[in-house]
């Protein structure tokens, strides 16, 4: 016991002084460009990687104090990683759009062979792999593939409000947060693998919503420690026998995905999902252009010598590694989103009413059913979900109108990044939330409870979420 506690104690303070060096580098390097370093200190970066307070409080405290300087840009160390803050719309558009052949990479951390599915995830490649797998995935997220998938979608919310109506309500209120995280693990299982997770069908996760949530990079506990030690120092955290994912997760989902092809191949039929799309776009050949785009002889050898450079990023445990990442880059995301939807919608009777009034309108036009044209063409329900400042404390869709457009600074507004590393899976994300939406205030009237907290609290964590739950009341609409 004596001898784990001091290979531990070892362990930190190796692990502390290693970052602190780091940051010596680092500091000067940004110093002699006459870029002022802010707030990194690694001990108050360990304790709030335990604490769950880490890269969201952090960051936001930074861009305040570049603001304050009036600086457009400033600098920190994201673990062992130099990273810019930048306060510019106008350098971003540089930086993303203009000249990014100059930020192309993302030097998130380093990956070992011991992950062996986080490898080949398009959000840790570089260089050429990743334009190869990146320009392979862009028709599975195309608008056209998005409304393939829509029936999962509509299904999984048709259920969610199956489950909202079941669920016992404690003194006419209920926690929105769990039947949310049910509704997205369904959409992610039916509409990437085509399967049932299990989700609605008991009171706890199933076993697929627990291996989602287990796999995901969260920095808070033990957990936080664990991502913070093989980020800032990854040769001794994979010696250590550490890995983001988890072992047991990675090979739960790369078995989803092996059944899910190989039930297509002995029942020679498809799916209307991600896993079908991809597989159809795996032996496309779309790729991008080369630079001299007239000239088609110069521009098939760029393909050619493109696919053979690359093409293990995208044999089957890389497809499987992208099937993953759709829903573990955007389940919190579209969780937080969904959460502050309902609130705001509680919140704002006036709001509620208005899109009730939409989506209704949306549906007897459609004959009762929910369509993807509908659906995405509903303007109000557009202008809800993009509601964003400024005067953050007051809630106004009409910011988003398309009269106000114009007043809308560019390059400020930015949910899904920008530039040809944007979030692919944007479309999707949109229209999940846009689904959950309309079946909610169809069949419902929410108001806040006795346990809404007014003003809303926010827990520690690298993602923006509610503090205790959701807790609002929920009133059947006949």
């Amino acid at each position: 016991m004596e001898l784990l506690t001091l290979t531990c104690i070892f362990i930190v303070c190796f692990a502390i002084s290693k970052i602190y060096l780091k940051y010596v580098s680092t500091s000067a390097y940004f110093e002699t460009r006459g870029i002022p370093l802010h707030g990194f200190e690694p001990i108050r970066v360990l304790r709030n990687t335990y604490h769950g307070i880490g890269l969201s409080e952090d960051t936001l405290e930074k861009y305040r104090q570049v603001k304050a300087k009036g600086a457009k840009i400033g600098a920190s160390v994201d673990f062992s990683q130099k990273a810019y803050l930048v306060c510019d719309p106008v350098i971003l558009k540089h930086i993303m759009v203009k000249d990014f052949n100059h930020f192309m990479d993302r030097q998130l951390f380093e990956v070992h062979k011991e992950d062996f599915l986080l490898q080949k995830m398009l959000l840790v490649l570089t260089g050429r792999p990743w334009k190869y797998v990146r320009t392979k995935l862009n028709p599975a997220f195309s608008s056209r593939s998005i409304r393939r998938l829509f029936q999962a979608f509509d299904d999984s919310g048709k259920k969610f409000v199956e489950f909202l109506e079941k669920t016992p309500k404690n003194g006419g209120e209920l926690d929105l947060t769990i039947a949310i995280d049910k509704f997205l693990t369904h959409v992610f299982g039916s509409a990437t693998y085509g399967i049932d997770s299990k989700a609605f069908d008991q009171e706890g996760p199933s076993e697929f919503q627990h291996h989602g949530k287990d796999a995901y990079i969260h920095f808070h506990g033990l957990k936080g420690i664990k991502i913070f030690l093989l980020a800032a120092l990854p040769k001794l955290g994979y010696k250590l026998g550490l890995t983001f994912l988890g072992r047991d997760n990675q090979t739960y989902f790369n078995n989803v995905f092996q059944s899910a092809v190989k039930d297509r191949l002995q029942s020679n039929t498809s799916g209307e999902d991600f896993v079908q799309l991809i597989l159809e776009g795996k032996e496309a050949t779309n790729l991008e252009k080369s630079e001299d785009e007239d000239d088609e002889e110069s521009n098939t050898s760029y393909k050619k010598q493109l696919a053979l450079e690359n093409h293990e990023v995208f044999d089957d445990e890389g497809i499987a590694t992208n099937c993953l990442q759709f829903m573990l880059a955007g389940f919190e995301g579209s969780q937080s989103l969904l959460l502050f939807s309902v609130y705001a919608l509680a919140l704002n009777q006036d709001i509620q009413t208005k899109l009730r009034q939409e989506v209704l309108a949306g549906l007897e036009q459609d004959g009762g059913e929910f369509t993807f044209q509908t659906v995405n063409g509903m303007e109000y329900l557009e202008m809800f979900v993009k509601e964003y400042f400024p005067n953050p404390e007051k809630f106004s869709p009409e910011r988003f109108s398309k009269e106000n457009k114009p007043n809308l600074v560019p390059n400020t507004f930015m949910p899904f990044g920008g530039g040809p590393r944007d979030c692919i899976g944007r479309r999707f994300a949109v229209i999940e939330v846009k689904v959950a939406l309309c079946h909610l205030v169809k069949n419902f009237e929410l108001v806040p409870s006795k346990r809404t907290l007014i003003p809303l609290q926010f827990s520690d964590g690298l993602q923006r979420k509610p503090k205790g739950g959701m807790f609002l009341a929920l009133n059947k609409i006949n």
